[in-house]
């Protein structure tokens, strides 16, 4: 700097601080006392740690390259440098100066510190000055709600239509990810640094021990923040991670957890549906409903209301016990909460933001404000927050169970259901029906099941979920009863019973979910040690409103299924509104449609025909673009009651299948349908699906194309593959010891079985008998019908595995040998994928012997 001075050049002290640190602890070798830059550094410094780490006015901007400019000057008149080094050095500073103020100026690069530094310099606040810049951050806090929401927005570039502010969430998500991210670098580089440092000076001192009280990790975190604070604002860096952290979430907080569930839940969702990024379309609830449901919900008020009472405290020295017995007085007498589940409640209330520790002492937070006075958008968020609350407490169960005694493989348990929470909640929001608890336990134990059962009941009303209290809601677990039939719960000493936990459902009804022949003690049991701790997270999530379960039947709420949108779309997924989807085109419907369950694709179609005025022509619209999308293919007929099924392990007449009624009731539609179905029976592809569609209508179709009655051939053979694959998958994960079958294949007089288990039989042997059928009736034989499946095979999702499958098993050389020819051909060829492939999606888990005699039922 004196340098400079005497060249008449000044340059800032706090600039020139910070771009010498940087140099140093990025590398740079230090001679005569300053760090030497490279065209390396000089990038690295400008294009990505200043961007970072500093925050500057527009006079401040062109501080930081004058600071670099002018070391490459003192280098090269030190002797240092050569005049072609030093013309290098100042090229790539030139040419790095245009994105290095871009970069300073977007509001996308900003950190939480860079944020409030330019803020409080925005106020006039001196940077420099530690009491000023802690007063402001105090009074900031106390401004209303709606002030610094508005600074924020305006400092982010928020677009002013945010109805539930999933925008100014996403950008939220960024700083913070941004703030960690340019803190974990620069703690590394400070890591390597210093740790070089004490080693050399520890090898060349007899005194190789550190002081008492040295920590490494202090020493790091201190240095952090020096050099952020000066980048930024003295005092802001620490102040922001303590007092302040209300002002900066962060990942280890509520709304990021809520965050994170959401990008595993669309991860799930992509690997389900096959490379879709979005939900299945749902009804659109406006973000004044969803503040409506949550001040309607019981765990939220609550909390709400134990931060009052503290606000009327003027805050309260420690947590709930400290403030004994007031709190809990006011709690039982005016909130009704016993307790017992006080903990949990103040928990919750420091969260989401509604309490926050300050010096010791808990006092209200900003989430009150929002509770009080927020936007429909901002109780959105904090209804968004208070599920990741929620979902956090849940990750600490296991630990609380170990603590009541529960044993090592219930508490494993407990920590799997939880793992699987994302899954658990794309199951319940793919399928608006409710779920049964029974049968989740039973895929989670991977009981082969069907896919399709009788509709299940609705559940009651969401007006009566509050029958049953937050006590037994937020209940602590409790070892599960040896008895299944004793699981009513008691609360210690405070002996107050509570509605049971959860019961299977009688038999009556177990046989109906679980189509699986008789159920022995061990069955039941093994079902219970699922369901009876899945019973205990979603009564906890039903706490706050978003789920709710009577008995063994479980379901998203509406509110329940709107937070997931919402925190879905803020993860940066797709979640349609069903009304949304009706606008498309039937291209884009079809596109959709295929990774969506049966009641969802009907509801939609039927919204969908309904939004169009010419329903002749929207049918006309949506039959011609299926020849440009197979997998929509049976999507739309299955619809049309067209079924593809030949599974022998399914019982149909415990299935009810959505589909559009025929005739429609209105018969205006119903003659525009039929119509559009007689012009389709030409279609060379889909003419034989149009041709059977028209005869389930009591209409007698013309013949259709050979190529089309291919189509529906392969479709339905395809699908015979796919039933005899899945019956026998899990063998493949479980395979019984030869002496548990021997006894398993003994009749009733000890000798054993003659009969062939179909489980022996080579994969594909269903397929081949069928495949026989077909040919013999078709024109050409084998031979013809293989060539004319190759014929269409572009349009044929599954073809080559097909082709494989019978290659592999088909007892005739001729016909073997054409498949194989036929699938080496196809596998040059572009391929769809297997649309069987949608229907299955449970997860695995580990085994056991009951398992292992189910799976051979």
């Amino acid at each position: 700097m004196a340098w400079a001075r005497e060249r008449g050049t000044a340059l800032p002290a706090r600039p020139a601080g910070v771009v010498l640190a940087l140099l140093v602890l990025r590398g740079a070798r230090v001679r005569g006392g300053l760090p030497e830059p490279t065209v390396a550094l000089i990038r690295q410094i400008m294009d990505e740690d200043l961007p970072q780490l500093v925050t500057a006015d527009p006079e401040e901007l062109r501080a930081y390259p004058d600071v670099l400019a002018a070391l490459i000057d003192q280098r090269r008149e030190a002797g240092l440098l050569n005049a072609k080094r030093q013309s290098k050095l100042h090229t790539a500073l030139q040419e790095s100066i245009a994105d290095y103020e871009q970069a300073m100026t977007d509001p996308v690069r900003l950190t939480w510190p860079r944020l409030y530094a330019g803020l409080l310099r925005a106020d006039g606040v001196d940077p420099t000055d530690r009491q000023a810049v802690w007063q402001w951050l105090c009074e900031y806090r106390e401004r209303p709600l709606s002030q610094r929401r508005a600074i924020f927005e305006s400092a982010l570039g928020t677009p002013a239509v945010d109805d539930t502010g999933i925008i100014s969430r996403q950008r939220t998500v960024i700083l913070g990810l941004r703030t960690e991210n340019a803190e974990l670098v620069l703690q590394g580089l400070l890591l390597t640094r210093i740790s070089g440092i004490l080693d050399a000076t520890a090898n060349g001192s007899a005194q190789a021990e550190p002081a008492p009280g040295f920590d490494r990790t202090t020493m790091v975190d201190d240095a952090t923040d020096a050099l952020l604070d000066r980048g930024t604002a003295v005092g802001l860096s620490a102040a922001l991670r303590g007092e302040f952290r209300d002002l900066t979430p962060r990942r280890d907080n509520a709304a990021t957890v809520t965050d994170l569930l959401m990008r595993e839940l669309r991860r799930i969702q992509k690997d389900v549906s096959g490379g879709d990024t979005h939900l299945p379309p749902t009804d659109d609830v406006p973000a004044t409903e969803i503040a409506e449901l949550l001040r309607s919900s019981a765990l939220l008020p609550a909390a709400a209301g134990l931060a009052e009472w503290v606000e009327q405290q003027g805050g309260v020295t420690g947590g709930p016990d400290a403030a004994a017995p007031a709190a809990r007085e006011f709690a039982a007498g005016q909130l009704g909460l016993p307790p017992q589940i006080l903990d949990e409640v103040w928990r919750h209330a420091v969260a989401v933001g509604l309490l926050r520790p300050a010096d010791g002492r808990i006092v209200t937070g900003g989430a009150l404000q929002v509770w009080r006075d927020g936007t429909a958008g901002e109780l959105v968020q904090l209804g968004l927050d208070a599920f990741g609350a929620v979902a956090t407490e849940l990750t600490h169960l296991a630990e609380r169970a170990e603590q009541a005694d529960v044993p090592s493989e219930e508490r494993g348990t407990i920590e799997a259901l939880v793992e699987d929470l994302p899954f658990t909640l794309f199951q319940l929001f793919e399928e608006p029906a409710p779920a049964s608890l029974a049968r989740m336990a039973a895929v989670a134990q991977m009981w082969v099941l069907p896919y399709d059962l009788e509709e299940i009941a609705q559940l009651p009303p969401l007006s009566a979920r509050n029958t049953v209290t937050l006590a037994a809601q937020l209940r602590p677990p409790r070892p599960m009863p040896s008895d299944p039939d004793q699981l009513t719960l008691m609360f210690g000493d405070d002996d107050e019973s509570l509605p049971a936990a959860y019961h299977l459902p009688a038999d009556d009804e177990l046989r109906r979910l679980l189509p699986q022949g008789e159920l022995d003690a061990s069955d039941r049991t093994e079902l219970l040690g699922i369901a009876y701790w899945q019973a205990l997270l979603v009564d906890r999530l039903a706490a706050l409103g978003v789920m709710q379960r009577a008995d063994d039947r479980v379901e998203l709420t509406r509110l329940g299924r709107a937070l997931v949108r919402v925190g879905f779309q803020a993860a940066g997924g797709t979640a349609p509104t069903i009304g949304e989807i009706a606008a498309v085109d039937a291209d884009e419907l079809l596109r959709s449609m295929p990774s969506w369950t049966e009641r969802i694709r009907l509801h939609v179609l039927q919204t969908w025909l309904d939004a169009r005025g010419d329903i002749a022509k929207a049918w006309q619209e949506l039959l011609a673009a299926i020849a440009g999308n197979p997998h929509s293919r049976r999507a739309i007929f299955d619809l049309l009651g067209v079924r593809y099924e030949t599974d022998p392990t399914r019982d149909l007449r415990h299935v009810v299948i959505p589909q559009l009624p025929a005739p429609l009731k209105d018969p205006v539609a119903e003659h525009a349908l039929r119509t559009a179905l007689h012009e389709a029976v030409d279609d060379p592809i889909n003419g034989a699906l149009a041709a059977e569609a028209l005869r389930l209508r009591g209409e007698q179709p013309a013949d259709p194309p050979l190529s089309a009655q291919a189509v529906l051939l392969f479709e339905r053979l395809n699908m015979l593959t796919f039933a005899e694959y899945r019956a026998r998958q899990p063998a493949e994960y479980d395979t019984p010891d030869e002496d548990e079958v021997a006894d398993e294949n003994k009749t009733a007089d000890g000798t054993q079985e003659a009969e062939q288990d179909t489980m022996t039989l080579p994969l594909g042997s269903a397929l081949c008998v069928a495949f026989d059928q077909a040919a013999a009736n078709w024109p050409g034989g084998a031979g013809e019908l293989l060539r004319q499946f190759t014929a269409v095979a572009p349009e044929l999702p599954g073809y080559e595995n097909f082709l494989e499958t019978l290659g592999q098993a088909h007892s005739q050389p001729a016909v073997a040998k054409t498949a194989r020819t036929a699938a080496r051909q196809a596998h040059n060829r572009p391929r769809s994928g297997d649309d069987a492939s949608t229907h299955t999606h449970h997860r695995k888990r580990s085994s056991s012997s009951s398992r292992k005699k189910r799976r051979r039922r």
